[in-house]
């Protein structure tokens, strides 16, 4: 699998949204490689759930973030939120089978 790369090209220009952005894109790279090279099952699971932590931590931050500032797309943006997150909760099911 081939790693995810930071770029400036999604970055949002916040400082402290696109460092959680780079941990989420670190963790998840993270993860591929021990479960490409077979490591235990508990510790990849363990990767995961800081993963999926993280992930739901970041769109908290990032909510909080747009309702200090009025982002005016707030709803729509939080529905993203919501379809990712139910992308990352299939992960999680296909994981424990």
């Amino acid at each position: 699998m081939k790693d995810l790369t930071w770029s400036e090209k999604p970055s949002v220009g916040v400082d402290e949204i696109d460092d959680d952005h780079r941990r989420l894109v670190n963790l998840f790279n993270l993860f591929a490689h021990e479960n490409a090279s077979g490591e235990n099952p508990d510790y990849l699971e363990a990767i995961l759930e800081e993963l999926i932590s993280n992930t739901l931590g970041h769109f908290r931050h990032e909510e909080r973030f747009m309702l200090k500032h009025g982002y005016e797309d707030l709803d729509a943006h939080k529905d993203q939120h919501q379809q990712l997150f139910l992308g990352v909760d299939e992960i999680r099911d296909k994981f424990h089978r």
